[in-house]
């Protein structure tokens, strides 16, 4: 029994760091795209405007992403993707185009 638990604990552990390694390269891929400003702003208006706002400097709904973005691009394209606790809902399902596309959104609200 223990040994069982041991093993299923190792597998775990290894999918996760395997997991963990895979996301990390594709936000690196992510990076490299060239992104679409005006289909990220189609996207921004369909998922994220609700919550933080037509300009990005959120509501009573999400936070102001504009002060947020000296966290970086790996940063906000690792909560684009995977959420943000029970503060933000994840966007596992974007496409790497997609998801580079909004955060080049967020990069031009800024601007």
């Amino acid at each position: 029994m223990v040994t069982r638990m041991r093993t299923t604990f190792l597998l775990l552990l290894a999918l996760g760091l395997l997991s963990g390694c895979s996301f990390n390269e594709r936000v690196d891929a992510i990076l490299e795209l060239t992104p679409d400003a005006a289909n990220g702003a189609v996207i921004w208006g369909a998922d994220c405007e609700r919550c933080h706002g037509a300009d990005g400097r959120g509501n009573d709904l999400g936070p102001n992403l504009i002060s947020e973005l000296h966290h970086g691009d790996k940063q906000f394209l690792t909560w684009i993707l995977d959420g943000l606790g029970d503060e933000m809902p994840a966007f596992p399902d974007y496409t790497d185009q997609e998801a580079a596309d909004v955060l080049e959104h967020i990069h031009v609200l800024a601007e």
